[in-house]
C-alpha cells in the first residue's frame, strides 16, 4: 500500500511546486506601490523602468489617485517667440533625477474633508461645493497641514517637477501643442468658463489629460508649488533637481485658472502668491517621491521613452 502511494505523493508535491512557482511569478510580475499607497485597480506596471512600480496608485488615507512620472530631462521655460511669454521664463536645461508619483487630479473637496474639519471655501463666491470639485481657498500653509495629516510622503511638487510633469515630453506652449482650439479641450480658462458665465472651478477630470495621464494641468485652478519665487532664479538655477531660492516673500503657483487668459495656462507660465493667502482659483496637486532600490535599479532613461512633442497647431 505504501509503495503504491509514493508516485501519488510525488505527483502531489510536483503539483504544489508548480502552483508555488506560478504564484511567485504572478507576485513578481504584479505592480507594486510605495508605502501608504496601493496599486489602482487594473493598473499596469509603469513602462519606463524595471522597478515594477504601478502606473497608477491610490493614497490610502485620502483616496487620492497618483500616476507615475519617470525621471528624465527637459528644457524648462519658453522660447522668445512664444505668444504670451514673460521675461522670467528664461529657457534652461533641467534634469529630474528621481521618479515620482503626481496626483492625477487637483485635490478635491472630498479628499480635503477626509482630513480637515473646516472647508475653507464655505461661504465664498464663485465656488461650487461638491466632492469632485477642487479644494479652493487653501493657503500654502493649509496645504502643508493637509499633507502632514495625510502622511505617506506626500509633498508639494517643486516648480521644475510641476513643469516637467505638465509638459509630459512636449516642448510647445501647452502639453498638446499651441492652438487655442485644442486648449478648450484640455483646460478651463476665461474663454470657455468665466466669459460664458460658468464662474467657478469645475469638476476635476472632465477635460482631456496630457500624455502622462494628468488632468487639468492647464487651467481650472492654479496649483501651489513648494518653491519661493524669484524673478531671476532661472538665470542661476542648478541643472539637477532645482528647488527654488532659499527664501522669498511669495510661493510659486502654476497652471492658470478658470478666469485667466490662455497665456497664463501655458506650461512655462510662472505666477506667485503670498503663502498666507487663498482664493477661489487656487488649489494644489501633491506628489510622492520615489527612490531607486539597489536591488532593482532603474533603466537608463532614454529620450525615446518620453512621448514625442506634438506638432504645433494654430487656431
Amino acid at each position: 500500500m505504501a509503495a503504491r502511494s509514493r508516485p501519488a505523493r510525488k505527483n502531489l508535491l510536483r503539483a504544489w511546486g508548480i502552483v508555488a512557482a506560478l504564484c511567485c511569478a504572478a507576485s513578481c510580475a504584479s505592480p507594486k506601490a510605495p508605502d501608504g499607497c496601493t496599486p489602482a485597480p487594473k493598473t499596469e506596471r509603469e513602462p519606463y523602468t524595471n522597478t515594477r512600480w504601478a502606473k497608477e496608485i491610490i493614497h490610502k488615507r485620502t483616496g487620492i489617485r497618483l500616476v507615475f512620472i519617470p525621471a528624465g530631462e527637459f528644457v524648462m521655460g519658453s522660447p522668445g517667440e512664444e505668444a504670451g511669454r514673460e521675461e522670467d521664463e528664461i529657457q534652461h536645461f533641467v534634469k529630474i533625477t528621481t521618479p515620482f508619483y503626481m496626483a492625477k487630479y487637483e485635490v478635491t473637496q472630498g479628499a480635503w474633508r477626509k482630513l480637515m474639519a473646516i472647508p475653507p471655501w464655505r461661504g465664498h463666491k464663485h465656488v461650487v461645493a461638491h466632492s469632485d470639485h477642487p479644494a479652493v481657498y487653501v493657503s500654502w500653509h493649509a496645504c502643508q497641514e493637509f499633507l502632514k495629516r495625510a502622511g505617506g510622503g506626500l509633498t508639494l511638487p517643486s516648480e521644475a517637477q510641476w513643469e516637467y510633469a505638465c509638459r509630459a515630453g512636449s516642448r510647445s506652449a501647452y502639453s498638446f501643442g499651441a492652438g487655442l482650439f485644442d486648449l478648450a479641450k484640455h483646460a478651463r480658462f476665461d474663454m470657455n468658463t468665466w466669459n460664458v458665465g460658468a464662474k467657478y472651478a469645475h469638476r476635476v477630470g472632465r477635460t482631456q489629460p496630457n500624455r502622462w495621464g494628468l488632468f487639468d494641468m492647464h487651467g481650472n485652478v492654479y496649483e501651489w508649488c513648494s518653491d519661493w519665487y524669484a524673478k531671476d532664479y532661472y538665470a542661476r538655477s542648478p541643472t539637477q533637481d532645482p528647488t527654488g531660492p532659499a527664501s522669498g516673500a511669495e510661493r510659486i503657483i502654476r497652471g492658470g485658472a478658470f478666469y485667466t487668459p490662455a497665456q497664463h495656462c501655458r506650461a512655462a507660465n510662472r505666477n506667485k502668491c503670498d503663502p498666507k493667502k487663498s482664493m477661489n482659483g487656487l488649489g494644489f496637486r501633491p506628489i510622492k517621491l520615489l527612490g531607486a532600490s539597489p536591488a532593482e535599479p532603474p533603466k537608463t532613461m532614454r529620450r525615446a521613452s518620453l512621448p514625442a512633442a506634438p506638432a504645433t497647431r494654430s487656431r
